[in-house]
């Protein structure tokens, strides 16, 4: 991870703050001088008083950043119900390809039924085609007939054959109907696994696509919290101290992110930060605040 590749803005604002910091410290030393102890002395029951209101203003400070904690896992909530209510809808879809997967299955089967019972009714015309068949070979077979006691031919010399040959119509073209009825089912059949197939792949592709959408918007949002708890978990300047630089961390559900920030206090009652973030989603934040004691 990159951090802070997006802007410079970081290093201005440290620069600036810097500056103003030692701009202060060098005045600081300038007033301080050999001033007499007994001034000092005199202060010390002021400065109990002034450690009094400190300690007030870092409890206040310490309840704010409690309530922005509070805060932030109020919209990790608020993700975590955007992700369910994405899988409640790829659920609905789940079930609707499965009921036309279901309504497919049962035209096939309708259809192979089909074809099972014209195969039936094709051998059977196969048989009733073979028991033709061997009548007609047995008339063709049977004994010529014959003219006297000897077999000779008749008194005219004529010799007769007789061929006799039934031709089944009715039973052809029924055969050949449901030969066509066959074909066409059989076509139909197979374009019935066609759209099967099809509506298949359809869904497959409907599922990788919503659950590589559920991934990312899981990875941003991880991202986000991380970002946001390290910005929550960077120090503040102190009421005795004039600027300070902090830097944190956090990670959540294997997401992490980094922080830097600055707070400046300007005197015993204003105090300004400014932070910055950045996660392993390759998102940036910034924040800036100002609070007022009293």
């Amino acid at each position: 991870m990159k951090l802070f590749n997006k802007s410079v803005i970081p290093v201005f604002v440290f620069g600036v703050v810097a500056g103003s910091a030692m701009n202060i410290t060098n005045a600081a030393a300038a007033v301080w001088d050999d001033a007499s102890i007994t001034d000092i002395v005199n202060d010390h029951q002021d400065q109990i008083t002034q450690n009094r209101v400190d300690s007030i203003a870092r409890d206040l400070s310490t309840e704010n950043r409690l309530t922005q904690v509070d805060s932030d896992l109020q919209s990790t909530k608020l993700g975590v119900l955007v992700i369910e209510q994405a899988t409640n809808d790829a659920y609905q879809k789940a079930l609707l390809a499965g009921a036309l997967a279901d309504t497919a299955n049962q035209k096939s089967d309708a259809a192979l039924q089909g074809v099972m019972t014209n195969g039936t009714e094709i051998i059977n015309m196969e048989n009733v085609n073979k028991v033709q068949d061997n009548r007609l070979d047995s008339l063709e077979n049977a004994p010529k007939p014959t003219n006297g006691v000897d077999g000779k031919d008749g008194k005219d010399g004529v010799t007769t054959t007789v061929t006799h040959m039934q031709v089944d119509a009715a039973t052809q073209t029924k055969v050949a109907n449901n030969t066509q009825a066959v074909t066409a089912t059989a076509q139909e059949l197979q374009a019935t696994k066609q759209t099967l197939q099809a509506m298949n792949n359809n869904t497959n592709q409907q599922f990788k696509s919503l659950h590589d959408e559920v991934d990312n918007n899981k990875k941003q949002a991880n991202a986000g919290i991380s970002g946001a708890m390290a910005m929550a978990g960077l120090p503040q300047v102190q009421t005795n101290q004039h600027v300070m630089f902090s830097a944190g961390g956090a990670t959540y559900n294997n997401e992490s992110a980094l922080a830097v920030g600055a707070s400046v206090n300007f005197s015993s009652h204003v105090i300004a930060k400014v932070s910055f973030s950045d996660d392993t989603a390759n998102n940036m934040g910034a924040s800036v605040g100002v609070g007022m004691g009293f």
